[in-house]
């Protein structure tokens, strides 16, 4: 899949760290861990740590070059997705659309895969495929094919 030009990506609200229950630094490690969990590179991961959906990292793959990049901050003067700021900034916390619509900008095919309404309702958002995690497990290529 990946060698046919499909991009992997990871989507993740990451509601712990507003709650108190983790670090920032440790929703980096657990996002830079899950981009090594499936048998294909997913070359980047996106997540929200507050409720707010203000808030949004990119953690990427790049063992040697690893990048954690903060995509923007208040006053919202550092974005990395030209032309999309407008459209992601208080919409990143799942089932809002902004953490896939930054992952879209980089793959021209894209489908959701996930476990929970809210992210059937992101992927909806989005206009991309969905399909349960559970169904992708049993069949990762049928997602491909959908």
């Amino acid at each position: 899949m990946y060698e046919a030009g499909w991009h992997f990506a990871i989507a993740s609200n990451q509601g712990g760290v507003a709650a108190g229950r983790k670090s920032l630094a440790q929703a980096i490690a657990e996002m830079r861990f899950c981009l090594s969990l499936l048998p294909v590179p997913v070359d980047e991961a996106f997540f929200c740590p507050d409720y707010a959906g203000e808030e949004c990292f990119m953690v990427t793959r790049d063992e040697a070059h690893p990048v954690i990049v903060p995509i923007f901050s208040p006053p919202y003067k550092i974005c990395i997705l030209d032309g999309l700021k407008d459209d992601v900034i208080g919409q990143c916390r799942k089932p809002k659309p902004g953490m896939l619509l930054m992952a879209k900008r980089y793959a021209c095919q894209s489908i959701f895969v996930g476990d929970r309404p809210e992210d059937y309702d992101a992927a909806v958002a989005t206009h991309v495929p969905f399909i349960s995690a559970e169904d992708w497990r049993e069949n990762p290529i049928r997602g491909v094919l959908v």
